[in-house]
């Protein structure tokens, strides 16, 4: 939709706010390159409140809030199907993965350089045994990790 075409009075140019409807003049409005008159849609006090709106963390929880509601009772079915979608099982495998991933991070393990079945000082991945031990983990290069799943899934020989 194009910006409505502008006002001249007294050698004065207006424009109309894309907000409040208000003819204002051109000091009334913010410069943007990117438009063709080089100015903002809205004027400077609507532009002011919509930012200020917008930074306030709580008012923009209360708005997103607000219109969620409104969104979901217009169409409760299509968000009943995206919950449930997005929610997978989460097994023990994920699990163990989440629990060394957060102890890595609070320092408590530290991820050693070096492949613990071969040796090479090259990048390491872990590799459970078993997953209800999430922290006893054997660091493997990308190799190794590879031979030993084939070796864990029966895959192979």
């Amino acid at each position: 939709m194009q910006r409505k075409q502008p006002i001249y009075e007294d050698g004065v140019v207006y424009w109309q706010c894309g907000k409040c409807k208000k003819w204002l003049p051109e000091s009334e409005y913010y410069s943007d390159k990117r438009t063709i008159n080089h100015l903002k849609s809205h004027c400077k006090k609507c532009h002011y409140d919509t930012a200020n709106k917008t930074r306030n963390r709580d008012n923009k929880r209360t708005w997103n809030r607000e219109y969620m509601r409104r969104v979901r009772e217009t169409d409760p079915e299509k968000f009943r199907i995206r919950s449930r979608a997005r929610v997978p099982e989460r097994g023990p495998k994920y699990t163990a993965r989440k629990k060394l991933s957060n102890a890595l991070r609070a320092g408590k393990i530290i991820k050693p350089t070096n492949c613990s079945q071969c040796g090479k000082r090259i990048k390491v991945t872990a590799h459970h045994d078993d997953y209800s031990k999430p922290l006893q983990v054997r660091w493997l290069c990308v190799e190794c990790h590879g031979k030993q799943n084939v070796i864990d899934n029966g895959i192979g020989s």
